[in-house]
């Protein structure tokens, strides 16, 4: 019977074979990746099982004629659940610092108000987001996190007009901090560091490019936030590709 292995073990093994491949003249290893948090599923938290709703069986009516014609009743309108009407806080409001950004600045969208001074992430996304920057030597203590309120507390999204708004505040925030490295979580984010609405490949190609900020001394990396790799975790490789880019650049730069 084999003995389990544990997730030292497993490490261990993984980068020997890793080296044994690239000894061997492999260049272009798929599996070139931290086993922690690209192997190992994070634990999500169970949703409530609804109760099933019970519909009683229509009655009949020994009155009805044959031959009549029934006026069907109109169908009753469903109230929308979105607020068309959402009420927004000052751009300084809905951007806030928590941590210190000696290493990393991350930045990421949220929801507003804030609750507390812990970063913007659940128990889960915090956990996976810890994993990936320690697979590229980052120490989470001094990391610093830039919230953007991009949602009410009901996840009602604020318009894109406000939206807008954050953007001088966060460029201004940026300057002030003056942090070796950003890395940018979705594309909200991204629309926040560069000023540019467009989708998350593009912002993703400029970071690894160099072009997707000014400052040329400052590392940029755009990829998924959190929440997305949880819940498609076939986009991890990508994110991986991402974060050895930027781990890249920080070496370079020690």
């Amino acid at each position: 019977m084999n003995t389990p292995q544990s997730p030292t073990q497993l490490n261990t093994a993984h980068t020997a074979l890793l080296l044994a491949l690239k000894n061997a003249g492999v260049t272009d290893v798929a599996a070139d990746t931290s086993f922690n948090w690209m192997t190992t599923p994070a634990k999500l938290t169970p949703q409530p099982i609804q109760k099933q709703k019970t519909f009683s069986s229509p009655t009949t009516s020994s009155t009805i004629q044959l031959g009549k014609k029934l006026t069907p009743k109109p169908a009753s309108i469903k109230k929308s659940n979105i607020n068309t009407d959402v009420k927004t806080p000052s751009a300084k409001q809905a951007v806030w610092l928590t941590g210190t950004p000696e290493s990393l600045l991350i930045i990421t969208g949220a929801t507003f108000p804030k609750k507390d001074d812990t970063p913007p992430f659940t128990e889960n996304e915090i956990t996976l987001l810890t994993n990936m920057l320690t697979a590229i030597n980052i120490d989470i203590s001094k990391t610093g996190f830039l919230a953007c309120a991009v949602a009410d507390e009901f996840d009602t999204p604020y318009p894109n007009e406000f939206k807008q708004q954050l953007i001088p505040v966060v460029q201004k925030l940026l300057k002030e901090t003056s942090p070796p490295a950003i890395l940018a979580l979705g594309q909200v984010a991204a629309w926040m560091i560069s000023g540019k609405k467009q989708n998350l490949l593009n912002s993703q190609e400029e970071a690894a490019a160099g072009s997707f900020i000014e400052n040329k001394n400052i590392a940029a990396s755009v990829t998924y936030h959190p929440r997305t790799l949880l819940k498609q975790p076939l986009l991890k490789k990508q994110a991986w590709q991402d974060l050895l880019t930027l781990q890249e650049f920080l070496e370079e730069n020690k």
